[in-house]
């Protein structure tokens, strides 16, 4: 049955970009791959399974491949599918230098900015930000053999949940050449000093109180808390972790 569900479909009439039938194809092929039983990693392998599938077969006509392409990465972030995302950004968006037309300044397009100007290897922008002190930290004077860079916001509910692990995870390696640097984007420079105090953050913690709009979240296309990026000791981009689980499996 999944083999025959876009048989019929004719990916080459850009007419029907202004009805439903591409969306719901689209959302009736994605079906056969759900499994609410699947871890979601598990899941959204699946999932990027069927986007090769359509995405493929929409690239008949421009206009229908711009259409499905921007359809199914909003229909991902409604569900916060971010790895199916990061797939169809990095094998369909960038890889054909699609336009989806989206809104400077928009997550997604934040998203398609960061993944172009911060590719794995490049060398990352300098950080200068004050610490609780109010000594300026500079980014390229951290001596490490690895540094995670971690944007978060203590307001942020997974960040967190997810630098609870961190702390622990940091404590063990920190005599191993491994060094967090934690940007807060907190407006409010109490909320963050509060939060790292409470939390007992030991790591090189400092705050850009422009938030969002300051130079820290824009040279490195903040669309999201927490985001993270593990550097080598020349400031190259090793990885960009998303959960403290893959921070680990990269040591």
């Amino acid at each position: 049955m999944k083999a025959h569900a876009l048989e019929k479909v004719n990916f080459n009439d850009e007419d029907l970009v202004n009805s439903d039938v591409f969306t719901n194809k689209a959302i009736e092929y994605l079906m056969y791959y759900r499994n609410p039983q699947l871890p979601k990693e598990i899941l959204e392998k699946e999932f990027n399974v069927a986007v090769d599938t359509i995405l493929n077969k929409a690239k008949v006509n421009q206009v229908v491949y711009r259409h499905l392409t921007k359809y199914l990465i909003d229909g991902f972030k409604k569900f916060g599918f971010e790895k199916c995302i990061n797939y169809i950004l990095d094998n369909y968006v960038i890889k054909d230098d699609l336009c989806l037309d989206e809104q400077s300044g928009s997550s997604i397009q934040r998203m398609i900015e960061q993944k172009k100007n911060l590719p794995i290897g490049s060398l990352v922008p300098n950080i200068t930000l004050p610490d609780s002190s109010g000594n300026i930290i500079s980014l390229m004077s951290l001596n490490a053999e690895k540094i995670l860079i971690l944007f978060y916001s203590s307001s942020c509910p997974h960040c967190r949940t997810m630098i609870q692990t961190l702390r622990e995870f940091y404590s063990n390696k920190k005599q191993n050449g491994f060094e967090v640097l934690a940007i807060s984007l907190d407006e409010n420079k109490n909320d963050w000093l509060n939060f790292i105090r409470t939390n007992n953050l030991r790591w090189v913690n400092v705050n850009d109180s422009k938030g969002w709009s300051g130079d820290a979240a824009s040279d490195y296309f903040i669309y999201a808390t927490p985001t993270m990026f593990l550097v080598d000791k020349e400031k190259k981009i090793i990885a960009m972790p998303m959960t403290t689980e893959e921070v680990q499996k990269l040591f």
